[in-house]
C-alpha cells in the first residue's frame, strides 16, 4: 500500500498546487486516508464517493460484513484480485450500458492483494468531508455505506441514485455534487 500512496503523493507534488481536495472512490478510500496524512498542510477537503473508509487500524477487508469478510479473504488468497467477468458486470457495472460494461471488463486491472489486506494507521483528517452515498450500488450496499459514513464522520452526506460507477453512469450528477462541495462547503469566511 505504501507504494500506491507514495506514487499518488509524487503526482500531487508534480502538480504544484497549493491546496488539494482528495476525491476517493471505492477502495480508493483506504488510500485517500493514508495520502491525506502526508498532505496535511495542503489538504482542503476529502470527498468519498461510494468509498471504503476503515477505522484507524482497519483495512479494506475489515470494513466488509462478516460473511463477506471471510469469503473475500479466501478469494484473495486463492484467486487474487480480479473477479470473474460476470461478477464485474453484475456488481461494478450494474447500471451501465452493455458497451460501457464491456469496456470496464476489458480494462479491469487487478490490484495487489495487500491493497485489500494492509491496515491503515491514520485517523480521518480534520478537514471538510463529504460522503457521496450511491443508493443503487451493488458492490457497497446502502447499509455498508452507512458504516463507511459512520467511520468517516463527514460534515455532509449527499445521495446519488447510481450504481458503483457514477463517474460513468451519471457524470453530471457527480460533477454537480463535487462543484457544490467546492463552492459551498469549502468557502472561506
Amino acid at each position: 500500500m505504501e507504494d500506491y500512496v507514495a506514487h499518488m503523493k509524487r503526482q500531487v507534488d508534480e502538480w504544484g498546487t497549493r491546496k488539494i481536495v482528495i476525491v476517493a472512490h471505492s477502495i480508493g478510500g483506504v488510500l485517500a486516508q493514508s495520502l491525506a496524512s502526508g498532505l496535511t498542510d495542503r489538504l482542503a477537503g476529502i470527498v468519498a464517493v461510494g468509498a471504503a473508509i476503515p477505522k484507524n487500524g482497519g483495512s479494506f477487508v475489515s470494513v466488509l460484513p462478516l460473511p463477506q469478510k471471510l469469503i473475500m479473504s479466501v478469494i484473495l488468497r486463492m484467486l487474487g484480485t480480479k473477479p470473474p467477468e460476470s461478477v464485474i458486470r453484475k456488481g461494478l457495472c450494474s447500471d451501465l450500458s452493455p458497451d460501457q460494461a464491456t469496456e470496464i471488463v476489458k480494462g479491469f486491472i487487478p490490484e495487489a492483494v495487500r491493497l485489500y489486506t494492509d491496515r491503515i494507521n491514520v485517523p480521518v483528517p480534520d478537514v471538510p468531508r463529504l460522503y457521496v452515498k450511491l443508493t443503487n450500488d451493488k458492490e457497497f450496499s446502502p447499509s455498508l455505506q452507512d458504516k463507511m459514513i459512520s467511520n468517516f464522520s463527514p460534515q455532509s452526506v449527499q445521495s446519488l441514485e447510481t450504481g458503483h460507477l457514477p463517474m460513468i453512469s451519471n457524470p453530471e450528477g457527480l460533477r454537480s455534487i463535487l462543484e457544490h462541495f467546492l463552492s459551498e462547503e469549502l468557502r472561506q469566511p
